[in-house]
């Protein structure tokens, strides 16, 4: 069904589920990034690819196009030739202006899914991608649905005039307008969220 719009040129990325390929948009004339499952997902998925389509942001790697049929599922993103973060942290550290330059892009994109109701899964190097011009963007493919219920109202700001940049970030757990925090703040899950987010920020050199 995608074949009428998207001409594909070669595969990116297999991962057995999915594959994703490098193709141009006939109708706008650029490249873009084609996301293919061979199958019907599950309404849930249906529901989350129609929320993911409204969610927008500039620096969000956000869907411009996506089909949900018997056959076949299909979504389309843009395409970012400068490759994954992981890539770039593998030829070495980043310096300071570099982190704080991508962190600025990317927390905003976060607070976008935040605010939407959205919960972002596992950031990972991986999970920021950059474009020709060597600006970081995020990828919605580690976007959910949040399940609980919970809206977390983040706040943040970056510090840049200090010898180290980095951030403040604060967020405040709501269900349907009262504080939470006791819900999503015991001395158990803070304890988790401290060693996972240990975890998720050692490939950052944080």
């Amino acid at each position: 069904p995608f074949q009428k719009r998207y001409a594909v040129q070669e595969l990116l990325a297999d991962d057995g589920d999915s594959q994703t390929f490098l193709a141009r948009d006939s109708r706008l004339g650029h490249k873009i990034a084609l996301r293919v499952w061979p199958r019907l997902q599950s309404r849930a998925f249906d529901d989350r690819l129609t929320r993911l389509a409204r969610l927008k942001h500039w620096a969000l790697a956000g869907v411009i196009d996506r089909s949900v049929a018997q056959e076949m599922t299909y979504v389309v993103t843009p395409h970012m030739p400068g490759g994954a973060l992981a890539d770039r942290l593998a030829a070495g550290p980043l310096s300071a202006e570099e982190t704080a330059t991508i962190l600025f892009r990317i927390v905003g994109a976060l607070d976008a899914v935040h605010r939407a109701g959205l919960l972002y899964g596992r950031l990972t190097p991986r999970s920021i991608l950059f474009d020709g011009d060597n600006r970081a963007w995020l990828s919605v493919y580690d976007i959910h649905s949040n399940q609980e219920g919970i809206r977390l109202d983040p706040w943040q700001h970056t510090h840049l005039d200090e010898t180290s940049p980095h951030l403040h970030v604060m967020t405040v757990p709501l269900i349907d307008g009262r504080l939470c925090a006791k819900d999503v703040m015991s001395r158990e899950k803070m304890q988790k969220r401290q060693s996972s987010y240990a975890k998720v920020m050692e490939p950052f050199g944080l």
